[in-house]
């Protein structure tokens, strides 16, 4: 199967579902292969930042044919909160990818901002940025 390295670099605007008077959010980002959740990965957990920045680089084996699922929750001892998701299709994967992408927050709550995640996916052996590459 061919490799793909993808780089979770930050996320901006994330909603604080943390209740506590003081407590914000607790974020940390998956990435899966569609429905294939044996293939989860995840980023280390950013204590108290709805801004966080991870610089969290994996390399995975894709199949050729399924979408990344990104997913950004807050993490809690009683279970975690869904803050956004980010679909990134099979072709989208295949060609690589450098930049911000929207989270869909879901529908409990109404932002200020639109919150995003940086991403860089790098399939093995394709350059990105015009010929310079990253993997």
């Amino acid at each position: 199967m061919p490799r793909v390295k993808i780089t979770i670099v930050s996320a901006k605007n994330l909603a604080n579902k943390d209740s506590w008077p003081t407590g914000v959010s607790d974020p940390f980002c998956s990435v899966q292969l569609a429905g294939q959740e044996e293939t989860k990965v995840s980023t280390p957990v950013i204590d108290d930042d709805l801004n966080p920045k991870w610089n969290f680089s994996t390399v995975i084996e894709h199949d050729g044919k399924s979408d990344l699922w990104f997913t950004v929750c807050d993490s809690d001892l009683l279970g975690d909160d869904f803050l956004g998701q980010y679909v990134m299709r099979c072709a989208q994967v295949k060609s690589g990818f450098s930049g911000d992408v929207p989270l869909v927050p879901g529908k409990k709550k109404v932002l200020k901002n639109d919150p995003t995640l940086t991403l860089k996916v790098v399939p093995e052996g394709k350059p990105v940025c015009g010929g310079c590459s990253i993997l």
